[in-house]
């Protein structure tokens, strides 16, 4: 069953918001939040909120393509999204369409599961991941922290041991 949730990064200056449209359960967004921390700790420059977001969404694209598409087909349908986009196999472009980016204006409803991951801006700080539901209600994303109800807040070290 296809469960999508939004998955907002916020830093205290700034947040920035994506959509996944599948494998919005806490395990699996524990799970890639857990995979995409160990790339931002690799990077020279903690990235703000909106970096953080567009990155999030590159990985989990590209991990979506990787547990989708065998290994030995892998890099040639990488080749050819790049050399021939009309000839890309449909489970590539399936990837893609899973995921968006959300404005402030978008009107949030039927989302299953929200997640904030509080980055504090400081690479060495631990992320915190909140989890909530909606209260029932439709909003735009500017107001949703009027109709979320918060169930789980806890470092994301511990959320993973939680959810795995």
């Amino acid at each position: 069953m296809s469960i999508s949730c939004i998955i907002r990064f916020a830093d205290g200056n700034g947040s920035a918001t994506v959509r996944r449209k599948r494998h919005g359960h806490p395990e699996d967004v524990i799970s890639s939040l857990s995979v995409f921390r160990q790339v931002v700790d690799q990077q020279p420059v903690f990235p703000d909120p909106g970096t953080t977001a567009v990155q999030f969404l590159a990985i989990d694209v590209l991990q979506y393509l990787y547990l989708r598409i065998p290994i030995e087909e892998f890099g040639y349908e990488l080749e050819t999204l790049f050399s021939d986009p009309g000839g890309v196999d449909k489970r590539v472009l399936d990837a893609f369409s899973e995921h968006a980016v959300l404005g402030p204006d978008t009107l949030i409803a039927d989302v299953p599961f929200v997640y904030e991951i509080s980055t504090k801006g400081a690479d060495s700080a631990p992320w915190t991941v909140g989890i909530g539901t909606l209260n029932g209600e439709q909003a735009l994303l500017q107001d949703i922290e009027d109709v979320v109800h918060w169930w789980y807040r806890d470092t994301l070290a511990n959320a993973q041991q939680k959810f795995d």
